[in-house]
């Protein structure tokens, strides 16, 4: 699955809900983590650090699932690939 975003992270959640361990989802984004929209004014206003407010990729914990931090560069649609 290419991107972690809100999608992304729905996504993979349904479907280790509905298949368990029985399915492998890579999780791919060049990102680390992400920081929700909302938390963001917290930051803004000295309430927060960013890093409080910041949930990491690597820590998803469900079965199935599993996070790879990269960059694609390529998508082969014919092949199925992607680089």
């Amino acid at each position: 699955m290419l991107g972690a975003g809100f999608g992304g992270l729905e996504l993979a959640t349904s479907l280790s809900e509905r298949h368990g361990a029985a399915i492998d989802v890579v999780l791919i984004d060049k990102a680390e983590g992400f920081t929700f929209g909302f938390a963001k004014l917290d930051v803004i206003f000295g309430r927060v650090q960013p890093a409080d407010v910041r949930h990491y990729y690597s820590t998803i914990n469900k079965p199935g699932v599993r996070f790879v931090q990269a960059a694609v560069e390529a998508i082969d649609p014919r092949t199925r690939r992607v680089q």
